[in-house]
């Protein structure tokens, strides 16, 4: 997140979650296409599903700020 964000914006939020990315192929060179195929080929091997975790990511983010409108801030769920 550092590299995607501002120091001073991260240090004020209430919440954080990563939600990924998208790998854009068209704009990557040879060496990074070939480590991008790699990533994806270990993770189907392994089993490992990040859209799932990125869904998870969207719920621990939205309950974070729902329970901040209810005035229940608890820092473990970040």
């Amino acid at each position: 997140m550092k590299n995607s964000f501002p120091d001073e914006l991260l240090k004020k939020a209430v919440a954080k979650e990563c939600f990924g990315g998208e790998l854009r192929t068209d704009r990557m060179n040879f060496a990074h296409k070939m480590i991008a195929g790699l990533m994806k080929k270990a993770e189907v091997k392994e089993g490992k599903s990040k859209v799932i975790q990125m869904l998870e990511n969207i719920t621990i983010l939205a309950e974070c700020i729902n329970d901040i409108k209810k005035g229940d801030f608890h820092d473990e769920k970040i």
